[in-house]
């Protein structure tokens, strides 16, 4: 009886972690979570073409599971265009036809020279804890994401594709025209 006691408190801790990580009810992060702070970003054009980084130092970002090479790895995304005044295109790569893709977007800050992140973005937005402004789900290979309504700023867009947890810095910029 006690030998079995001793295998049950070793055995039932373990099988609890399993169960709970094989758990998919929620795939969203709640509100509450630690604001993003991101290197920099990589630049890309209307057609998703790579123009170069800019930041302070090489983007902190995560496209792919094998690498940030779109075609190298078997489930990546790219984003495009990066900076973006309205809308966001993102194209997705998996390994099978219509995988099931969570797609979110929060604030982020940049990281600067120093160590600091800059806090003078948006002085609106929270810095302590942050929330999803956008969240979906997709079966599709691609996706435009309408930012027309969030200000200018820094953003991480989160990707999970099965147990892949992608991710990339996104600028949306609006300059005003002088004529």
């Amino acid at each position: 009886m006690i030998y079995t006691m001793k295998v049950l408190k070793i055995i039932l801790p373990v099988l609890t972690l399993i169960f709970l990580r094989c758990s998919h009810d929620e795939v969203f992060p709640e509100n509450g979570f630690e604001v993003p702070v991101i290197n920099g970003f990589a630049m890309r054009d209307e057609a998703g073409n790579f123009i170069g980084h800019q930041g302070y130092y090489k983007p902190n970002i995560k496209l792919g599971n094998q690498g940030n090479d779109f075609m190298q790895s078997e489930y990546s995304f790219i984003t495009f265009p990066n900076p973006a005044f309205n809308r966001f295109h993102l194209m997705f790569r998996t390994a099978e036809n219509y995988e099931e893709k969570q797609v979110w977007l929060v604030r982020a800050v940049m990281h600067d020279p120093l160590g600091i992140p800059d806090i003078r973005i948006d002085d609106n937005v929270n810095l302590v804890v942050n929330t999803p402004l956008i969240k979906f789900t997709t079966d599709l290979n691609d996706a435009v994401l309408d930012v027309r309504n969030l200000p200018e700023g820094f953003y991480r867009i989160y990707v999970k594709i099965n147990d892949h947890l992608l991710y990339d810095n996104l600028v949306i910029y609006r300059p005003e025209y002088k004529w």
